[in-house]
């Protein structure tokens, strides 16, 4: 989240960039990327084929419909410049290979005020919960 951009503001100084740097350099959609690893695994612990397949088909069929309507926007905010990010790099399973024309910087800043240190917090507790309740 750290080279995220979240702000939205018009005006000079305003312009928006397509991030390439970061874990963007690797793969286009990270925090997707992210997101399916973690709740793949959350799926496959529940030990339900119930669970695994509702994930299966809301993961990959919702996350589908948003990644495809974010690159339409993208390819027509950046055309030819995100188009060839596109191509060489891969939707949601990372490369070892980076982006060679990478944009963006970390921002810690950033990062904070999207509450990702929260986040992890809470679904590890989430998690010990889960297995707790398990045994």
């Amino acid at each position: 989240m750290g080279y995220h951009v979240w702000r939205r503001v018009h005006g000079p100084g305003s312009e928006r960039r397509l991030i390439t740097a970061g874990p963007y350099a690797f793969v286009r959609n990270p925090l997707y990327t992210g997101t399916l690893l973690v709740s793949a695994g959350v799926a496959l612990m529940s030990g339900s084929w119930i669970i695994i397949g509702v994930y299966v088909v809301v993961f990959w069929g919702g996350y589908r419909a948003i990644i495809l309507w974010e690159e339409g926007k993208l390819r027509g905010e950046f055309g030819g410049q995100y188009h060839g990010y596109l191509e060489g790099t891969p939707r949601l399973v990372p490369r070892l290979r980076r982006w060679k024309d990478r944009h963006g910087t970390f921002s810690f800043s950033t990062m904070m005020r999207c509450m990702e240190p929260a986040k992890t917090v809470a679904f590890l507790l989430a998690l010990v919960l889960m297995l707790y309740l398990k045994s």
